[in-house]
């Protein structure tokens, strides 16, 4: 255990470091607040044409290197959804790393976007989370939901 091993000669040697993927999953169950409740399809608006944002914070361990964020998401509306991951600075405002926008769609289905992303985590100097935002939110939990967000990342050990 540890940062040393031992080789096949009986030598003391240092362990190289072994990246290792992981996964940060937010439920649709995360978001739920006033005005919000969760349906078959995942967290929906309750008031329609509600232009309000459900934030969530995200804690990723320091220096690990986010590679993606998946939405997954019910949508049979004209309603875009906004998915962003965000960066907290203390002395600035906070700068969006991820953006992701559904499009109006036809078909009653669930959906499944991956986004790319190549992002270190610095907890020293930043804090992060996850805002989904509507201008115009459909009050019809039959029509749009969120049902879950995934961060991969890596972190080296």
């Amino acid at each position: 255990e540890g940062d040393i091993a031992v080789t096949a000669q009986g030598y003391l040697k240092r362990k190289e470091p072994t990246t290792i993927t992981r996964y940060f999953s937010i439920s649709a169950m995360d978001f739920i607040g006033e005005d919000f409740g969760l349906g078959i399809n995942g967290v929906y608006s309750t008031t329609a044409g509600y232009n309000e944002s459900l934030p969530q914070a995200i804690h990723l361990p320091d220096n690990a290197v986010i590679k993606e964020v998946k939405a997954i998401y019910f949508d049979n509306s004209t309603t875009d959804i906004n998915l962003i991951l965000y960066k907290y600075i203390d002395t600035t405002p906070a700068v969006s790393i991820v953006l992701f926008r559904t499009l109006p769609h036809g078909g009653a289905d669930v959906q499944t976007e991956i986004i790319p992303a190549l992002y270190t985590v610095n907890n020293l100097t930043k804090s992060y989370g996850v805002i989904m935002s509507s201008d115009n939110w459909e009050a019809n939990a039959t029509k749009v939901g969120v049902k879950r967000i995934v961060i991969k990342y890596e972190v080296t050990e």
